[in-house]
């Protein structure tokens, strides 16, 4: 179990420390933890989601065609599994006071080598892992370590990290399409990955593993808490013990299903309205449009989940996917494109941001919830490889997007039986009740 740790961590600076402590004395420690989650995951997803920006440049520049350019985010995907499953291991057992400045750190490096590519295997490895498979990371694990900081009002706290995985795209994809225009596709990425990068670091020696660390209890959390799930049970669950459970499974599942179906679009909508006569600049708006309508989802579903569950939410967000994926068939110019992306990035921000509450409501916050994370993360990132990749394939084989939307909604609507299965909804307890009774002397 995650002990709290000494506010100096290898990593410390002085004056950071100092400001921590000093912002601690007057407002609870968990803000600070959501503003620089927000921080971090913003800037990261900004710059992954902006792939479908870099598709068109560079596959005219050196020749690639659709397949192997979206190998590059095929490669963002599985690189990703195992860094976050070891990094749900390692922060669940020491924190994140380490890993986190040195992810950022990675993450900038990957921003400036990837300006100097010229090959597609150099961008799969400097953009795909240490750029895309580093964001992963982040989205997952602050996340899950998040929700250690909240007792109540912990939806609210979920959703604003999640909607900064919007915010991000929202206001760094256009800025991505105009560099690109004016400066060219590999200064594009110092500009932005430099400064972002700074921020970024910053944020991240900020951050802290536990309330303890901090002097706190979790948000809304009396200094000892009896019967709830905030409680620490005697025999606390260890995550083979809650990998028995077919729920862990099922909500694997979905995520990966989920991931695949989405992925498609999040890739090759740009260049799929491009084949459809859609101007390159107006296209490029899509990923916009998409990221700043799952800014409300993935602010409001976490909410939601607090108070209805989460079989009910993902229903409704996978769905909601689901239709609007059907509803690309039918698109064949910018008005019908950016209505159905409207719909689509509502059901796609309600799928990804549920998780992290779920998990404290099925398994209870003495739970390994950052390996339990992971894992699920690790599902779905086997969904957004698949998904990018085999869209991109599909094209190349028929020409068209037909077969790649196709793809796309049958993984989306599959997710539905999964949904249906999972547990009723629970208010205080954890829903499922994985700790070993102790024996009576």
């Amino acid at each position: 179990m995650l002990e709290p740790t000494p506010h100096r961590g290898l990593l410390s600076v002085a004056g950071l420390d100092f400001l921590a402590c000093a912002i601690n004395r007057r407002i609870h420690y968990a803000w600070v933890m959501v503003v620089c989650s927000m921080v971090i995951v913003g800037a990261s997803a900004g710059v992954r989601w902006s792939f479908g920006v870099l598709i068109v440049p560079m596959s005219e520049q050196f020749g690639w065609d659709s397949g192997v350019s979206s190998f590059a985010y095929f490669v963002v995907f599985i690189s990703a599994i195992p860094i976050t499953m070891i990094g749900g291991w390692y922060t669940d057992k020491h924190g994140i006071r380490l890993m986190l400045p040195v992810g950022v750190a990675l993450f900038t490096l990957g921003m400036a080598l990837t300006s100097t590519v010229t090959e597609i295997y150099q961008f799969s490895i400097f953009y795909g892992v240490l750029v895309g498979g580093v964001h992963m990371v982040f989205s997952a694990l602050l996340t899950a370590t998040v929700t250690r900081w909240f007792h109540r009002r912990i939806g609210l706290a979920v959703g604003l990290v999640f909607s900064s995985t919007g915010i991000g795209p929202v206001m760094m994809a256009p800025l991505f399409s105009y560099l690109v225009d004016t400066v060219g596709w590999a200064s594009t990425f110092l500009i932005i990955g430099l400064p972002a990068g700074a921020a970024m670091f910053v944020a991240a020696l900020l951050l802290r593993s536990l309330p303890g660390d901090m002097g706190r209890t979790a948000y809304g959390e009396a200094a000892t808490t009896v019967g709830d799930v905030a409680a620490v049970p005697a025999q606390p669950l260890t995550l083979r013990m809650v990998q028995a459970d077919r729920t862990f499974w099922f909500l694997l599942a979905i995520h990966l299903l989920g991931c695949l179906g989405h992925s498609v679009l999040i890739v090759h909508v740009v260049p799929m309205a491009v084949f459809n006569g859609v101007s390159a600049l107006a296209a490029a708006g899509l990923i916009s449009a998409i990221s700043g309508t799952s800014i409300a989802s993935r602010f409001g579903v976490p909410i939601l989940t607090e108070r209805w569950g989460g079989r009910t939410t993902l229903t409704l967000a996978l769905l909601l996917q689901s239709v609007a994926i059907v509803m690309y068939l039918g698109a064949s110019s910018i008005v019908p494109f950016y209505a159905i992306s409207f719909i689509f990035g509502l059901g796609l921000g309600g799928e990804m941001s549920g998780f992290p509450v779920i998990n404290g409501k099925y398994y209870g916050r003495a739970a390994p919830l950052n390996s339990i994370h992971a894992w699920e993360w690790s599902g779905g990132l086997v969904g957004m490889a698949l998904g990018g990749w085999l869209g991109g394939v599909l094209f190349d084989l028929t020409g068209a997007y037909t077969w790649s939307i196709v793809l796309a909604a049958t993984a989306s609507f599959a997710t539905l039986p999964f949904i249906l299965s999972l547990p009723g909804r629970s208010d205080r307890q954890p829903i499922i009740n994985l700790a070993p009774t102790p024996v009576s002397a």
